[in-house]
């Protein structure tokens, strides 16, 4: 069974959101945006206590390493967005990372786990080529 190409997208920047829309629709990919942690749990039916995730309705999730804290190295979010959907991420059921600009970000989000790759536009094409 093939699973649905929907992507989660979310980031700060209108602009960049705009431009990873650009690149995913051609790929097929129907995407929802979102600019906060709020709307992006919201997004993913997440319960309020924020512990589970009872159905995926997402295969790529892209996010912000560090959703609702820009320019910070707190990537809080991105390590909850990645422990609720690692059961799905597990199954190959959802590919996920985080972006950020900044190496220490990046740093911070890999050691808590999170993959994390840099806004790079090259580092990004690489990394499409892994979902297509």
């Amino acid at each position: 069974m093939e699973i649905p190409k929907q992507a989660l997208v979310a980031f700060h920047d209108v602009l960049f959101r705009n431009n990873i829309m650009d690149e995913l629709e051609p790929l097929g990919y129907t995407v929802s945006v979102t600019d906060n942690l709020e709307k992006m749990l919201y997004e993913m039916g997440v319960d309020v206590s924020r512990t589970s995730m009872p159905n995926n309705r997402f295969s790529l999730y892209l996010m912000d390493a560090n959703l609702d804290s820009p320019g910070s190295v707190d990537c809080s979010s991105a390590k909850l967005i990645h422990e609720l959907i690692k059961p799905y991420l597990d199954k190959g059921e959802a590919k996920f990372t985080a972006m950020a600009a900044r190496p220490e970000t990046i740093q911070a989000a890999r050691s808590d786990g999170v993959p994390c790759i840099d806004k790079d536009y090259r580092e990004f094409s690489r990394f499409l080529e892994t979902i297509q």
